[in-house]
């Protein structure tokens, strides 16, 4: 039996910070205390998307996700890290699989020794079109009943069977960028563990039987 560990963190444990460029690399100043800036013990991959990115809640996002990659896995720089074709980064020294993922104010990150892919969606979304277009049908129809009789429900049902298809697909390493049938998609969710954190369905999937060890 394997076992995940499951990093969940809030983004407004970031003070507000001020950007600044120098060259091509991303520097700043903390705004609270005037010390030098954890944009410069992270991963230039989180520190420049902080610095590339308008709103300030996608900024902490990048800057939490470096941090918590270099509290749990000591990631400090992006020679650490190998990116797929896909998009998926990877630690170079394959010491730990990894995912991460996050929506509004919270980042999770799952760890593991086998690949994992984890989620986290809003409970307050949802769309019909998009559900008929990317979940297996039984999925589909499942939504499709509840829209026209419990809207709440629905919302709640898309965001977890939403985690669910994006952990998968993570886990996989390939995302939206290619195509996974949707017995594949239910094989997994058998395997899947969802959790509700805070109006948020958290999914984390392996393609091995495993026990979650939820931390923050």
């Amino acid at each position: 039996m394997k076992k995940v560990q499951l990093f969940i963190q809030n983004i407004n444990s970031i003070k507000s910070i001020n950007y600044t460029r120098d060259t091509d690399s991303a520097k700043s100043t903390d705004s609270a205390t005037g010390a030098d800036s954890v944009l410069e013990e992270i991963a230039q991959k989180y520190a420049n998307r902080a610095v590339r990115v308008k709103s300030d809640d996608l900024s902490r996002q990048a800057i939490l996700s470096g941090m918590m990659l270099r509290e749990h896995l000591n990631v400090t720089d992006d020679s650490q890290l190998i990116i797929n074709e896909y998009g998926k980064p990877f630690l170079a020294d394959q010491s730990a699989f990894f995912s991460l993922s996050h929506s509004g104010d919270y980042v999770v990150l799952a760890i593991c020794d086998v690949p994992v892919g984890v989620d986290i969606e809003s409970l307050n979304r949802g769309n019909l079109k998009v559900a008929k277009r990317n979940f297996p049908e039984n999925w589909a129809d499942e939504l499709s009943a509840l829209a026209e009789k419990d809207e709440a429900l629905f919302h709640k049902t898309f965001g977890r069977y939403w985690s669910i298809l994006e952990a998968s697909l993570k886990m996989k390493g390939c995302g939206f960028a290619k195509e996974v049938s949707s017995e594949e998609i239910l094989r997994l969710a058998a395997k899947a563990h969802t959790l509700i954190h805070c109006d948020y369905s958290i999914t984390v999937v392996c393609d091995e039987p495993f026990t979650l060890e939820t931390l923050s």
